[in-house]
């Protein structure tokens, strides 16, 4: 799909319902609903969980042929989309998603929260971010290059947590998160909390799952986003 970097591929998923318990999907060459201005209203969830992206602010668009010929989602640094259906009843999860800064400036959060202070993959000029109320792994810089991010965090009673950008592995078991608040809250792109941290970006690809998942899930979803 988007050619970015290369993780195992000897096994792909089709698709990412292909692995159970995808609890979403959202991907710009599917599902995202415009207005006759071209504002984006909704972004559908893909998962067949029905946790649409319901709500949004200013005027997020799409990019058509942004990313390899395919459409990303772009926010201009005053617009975002959000959910009304709040994940924390997810206890672990994993997220893996496809999005990069397009600049020169509005380098704020991407894959955020309207409800927690947790962010995902990019945020405050970095490119290698992962908080979840307390730090996984911080690094990056403010490119605007394209990445995958993937992350994983588990239910134990000090949370440990990984974190991989294009298939390396950046922090492994870290245990730096909030051990009672690290679920996500309301999923917010483009920004964070109702006003804050707005970002000029492009998100291609965001899926979530119900659990952490194992090395080759990780490999074949992984796959699937770079094949």
């Amino acid at each position: 799909n988007f050619e970015i970097e290369k993780w195992n591929t000897d096994s792909v998923v089709n698709s990412p319902t292909n692995i159970s318990g995808c609890a979403l999907w959202l991907r710009a060459d599917a599902g995202v609903l415009t207005n006759i201005s071209g504002v984006v209203t909704n972004w559908v969830d893909q998962s067949g969980m029905g946790h649409d992206l319901t709500n949004y602010v200013g005027s997020p668009a799409v990019a058509a042929g942004a990313l390899n010929g395919l459409p990303t989602v772009r926010f201009d640094g005053t617009s975002a989309v959000y959910s009304a259906y709040n994940f924390d009843p997810l206890v672990q999860y994993s997220v893996l998603a496809v999005a990069r800064y397009n600049g020169p400036d509005g380098f704020g959060r991407v894959i955020s929260s309207v409800d927690r202070n947790w962010f995902f993959g990019l945020q405050g000029s970095g490119d290698d971010r992962f908080y979840a109320e307390g730090w996984i792994h911080n690094g990056g810089r403010n490119s605007t290059n394209w990445h995958i991010h993937a992350g994983i965090i588990n239910n134990a009673a000090n949370p440990a947590a990984s974190y991989w950008r294009d298939g390396t592995l950046l922090a492994a078991n870290n245990t730096g998160s909030g051990d009672a608040n690290y679920m996500i809250g309301r999923l917010k792109l483009g920004g964070w909390l109702l006003t804050n941290e707005y970002s000029k970006c492009d998100i291609a690809e965001v899926i979530i799952y119900d659990h952490v998942l194992s090395s080759a899930e990780l490999d074949r979803i992984g796959g699937y986003l770079t094949a």
